[in-house]
């Protein structure tokens, strides 16, 4: 695996755990995956489930996105 593409997946990890991982609503936040598993390559993708009551999900889209905007634009289509 590139080391580019492991620091980059590193990096939004880190920023999502940030974002999230303090808010009392969030029970866990879970990674699966190629990743989890030890088996990522450059072209695997990051899977984290965030587990916290339906009621707060608006806001933790929210965080989420803006946390991934401060790495990178993020585009709706």
């Amino acid at each position: 695996m590139g080391d580019g593409a492991f620091e980059y997946r590193r990096r939004v990890t880190q920023a999502l755990v940030d974002a999230l991982g303090r808010d009392q609503s969030v029970e866990g936040i879970i990674e699966s995956g190629a990743v989890a598993r030890g088996r990522a390559d450059a072209y695997s993708d990051i899977d984290l489930m965030v587990v916290a009551p339906l009621a707060h999900a608006e806001s933790l889209f929210a965080r989420t996105e803006a946390a991934l905007a401060a790495i990178a634009p993020v585009a709706h289509q």
